[in-house]
């Protein structure tokens, strides 16, 4: 649990807590389990917190500095995190459902089983990020950054990946079944094979390796062309009205 005068804090304001950390810089703040939700953390320092267990459920965290924190089994559905610092930090199934990571900096992040069905993360920097078994499903990660992230077993089903940069990524057992690849690079990817390409919505102008991209031009090369305008309107309205 967490330490009552540090729970405490935290919900009093975030310059409280900024004062506190500023004259206890050696001490590592136990937020296990705290209740935040919906509070506002903007800028905050977090920097290596112990967040196990948190309950952050809309919770107001752009900009914030979360560093090597600790968020194993935290609830950030709905968080909005955009341009927070996430580097190293350790979010093992969490649920980031429907939050907003949008150009967060989540380089080496631990992100295994995490739960971030429709969250987005456009322009996100996922480099070196360890998602293993992640559910992204409906995911937005237009123009992220994805390069030598390990993505093995993964659900990136109906995920917008269009942009995206999946360079020497680990897509071993990745399902991809009406992923948009529209203009990703996957050049160099790993253990990616023709049988998971064959399911995404389209590849048109996406970045292959030569002997994939020969594949695709010779079983599924209606991939490769330009998706018509009205089937991109049709998938937006069908989104629209989707109950999850």
């Amino acid at each position: 649990m967490a330490k009552k005068n540090h729970a405490n804090l935290i919900k009093k304001s975030v310059e409280e807590w900024k004062r506190w950390r500023e004259k206890h810089p050696d001490k590592r703040a136990d937020l296990r389990g705290v209740n935040l939700s919906e509070a506002i953390l903007c800028e905050a320092d977090l920097f290596m917190v112990d967040l196990r267990g948190a309950d952050l459920n809309k919770a107001k965290l752009q900009g914030a500095d979360l560093r090597e924190a600790k968020l194993q089994g935290a609830d950030l559905r709905g968080a909005d995190l955009r341009k927070a610092i996430l580097r190293g930090a350790d979010f093992n199934r969490c649920n980031f459902s429907e939050a907003n990571l949008e150009e967060a900096d989540l380089m080496e992040t631990n992100l295994c089983r995490a739960v971030l069905y429709k969250a987005n993360l456009n322009k996100a920097f996922l480099y070196k990020a360890e998602i293993k078994g992640a559910v992204l499903i409906k995911a937005v990660l237009s123009g992220a950054v994805l390069q030598a992230a390990v993505l093995e077993g993964a659900i990136l089903q109906g995920a917008d990946l269009r942009g995206a940069s999946l360079i020497k990524a680990d897509l071993r057992g990745v399902s991809l079944f009406e992923a948009n690849l529209e203009e990703a690079d996957l050049q160099e990817a790993l253990d990616i094979n023709i049988e998971q390409l064959s399911k995404v919505k389209t590849l048109y102008r996406a970045e292959l390796d030569p002997e994939l991209m020969g594949q695709i031009m010779d079983q599924y090369h209606y991939l490769l062309k330009e998706p018509k305008p009205e089937e991109k309107e049709k998938k937006i309205d069908a989104e629209r009205i989707q109950i999850p």
